[in-house]
């Protein structure tokens, strides 16, 4: 066992809200999830981007508490740690163990067609 790194959502230009496919978690106890966002276009456009978790009994997703990255207005970069022990801090860290299977949930908002170009990697830690 060791760690590994993934592509959750591949660089590219997104409208609306959009999900990533599902990742499933064989044997990780956490995750460090970049974000990074390339492109911006639209009038106030403000992208939002969470981790959620899907209820084995029901299918329905949930969002992982805590596991928001802070709301994207222009062109950044970002990290987010999901990892039991981490000192929890709003939109860095979350303390808490990674789910089975989870996925991450991007909205984009805003006037005159926003769009974002965005690609979210993983770095899924033992």
């Amino acid at each position: 066992m060791s760690n590994n790194e993934v592509v959750v959502m591949r660089s590219a230009q997104r409208f609306g809200s959009t999900f990533s496919a599902d990742q499933i978690n064989t044997e990780w106890r956490g995750a460090r999830l970049f974000l990074e966002v390339s492109a911006v276009s639209g009038t106030l456009p403000a992208l939002d981007v969470k981790v959620q978790f899907r209820d084995p009994a029901t299918g329905i997703y949930h969002d992982l508490p805590g596991a928001t990255f802070a709301q994207k207005t222009g062109i950044s970069t970002d990290e987010l740690s999901i990892y039991p022990g981490n000192t929890a801090m709003a939109n860095r860290a979350v303390s808490g163990p990674m789910p089975f299977t989870w996925r991450v949930a991007a909205a984009i908002s805003g006037t005159n067609a926003p769009s974002f170009t965005f690609s979210v990697g993983a770095s899924l830690q033992i």
